[in-house]
């Protein structure tokens, strides 16, 4: 089972295209569920059934999992049974029309004004570190990235002419995302001593910033 399952990480990577941050998400899910098998005496994928899936699912409930974290799991399970179905490993996908839990709509929750401005002010200004950290939050709350991409985004990649960022999201596609003024108005530059000709596109968490404005 393991070896099935690293296979079809690999073809995810390299197939498919999948974040490295997607592929960790799979392998996790995936792997709790063969240790779950393996309570069975299960280790061969052609001898997972329908009852073994449905009882991993009734399993997560029980360990207070939320219908959204068991939707997921569900999900993970019918890409891999899918890839194991294409590859001839199975003869019936054990997943096959198995419903989705129903996941409860919530409101979202946000910040509210006095509790944004706190965390604006919570890095330390009359440091380096910290006028870094307070650009990158400015950056994460004008543009909307996701935090991995703020954590992956380059120097170079913000245009303060143009008023945009560059980044790469899942499946490696680039985009481009506006950012607002007063972000660009808190301009930042790298002052860490040149580390060879590459060290300007050096990703933002380990830069030192310098407050420009």
């Amino acid at each position: 089972m393991d070896t099935t399952i690293h296979v079809f990480l690999s073809y995810l990577r390299v197939e498919r295209g999948l974040s490295q941050n997607t592929i960790l998400a799979y392998g996790r899910d995936l792997r709790r569920f063969a240790g779950f098998l393996a309570k069975r005496h299960k280790n061969k994928v052609d001898s997972v059934n329908r009852e073994d899936v449905v009882d991993f699912l009734s399993d997560l409930y029980k360990q207070k999992l939320d219908s959204r974290s068991v939707s997921r799991y569900l999900v993970s399970l019918r890409s891999f049974f899918k890839y194991a179905l294409m590859e001839e490993l199975v003869r019936v996908d054990p997943t096959e029309n198995l419903e989705s839990p129903k996941i409860r709509q919530s409101l979202p929750s946000y910040l509210r004004k006095d509790e944004m401005n706190r965390l604006m002010e919570a890095p330390n200004a009359a440091t380096p570190i910290g006028l870094r950290d307070r650009a990158m939050l400015e950056v994460l709350y004008s543009t909307g990235l996701r935090v991995s991409e703020l954590l992956n985004l380059h120097i170079s990649d913000v245009d303060m002419r143009m008023g945009c960022v560059r980044c790469i999201g899942k499946g490696d596609k680039e985009r481009l995302v506006p950012i607002g003024r007063k972000a660009i108005g808190r301009s930042w530059r790298p002052t860490l001593p040149a580390r060879g000709p590459n060290s300007s596109g050096r990703g933002l968490r380990h830069c030192t910033i310098k407050s420009c404005s």
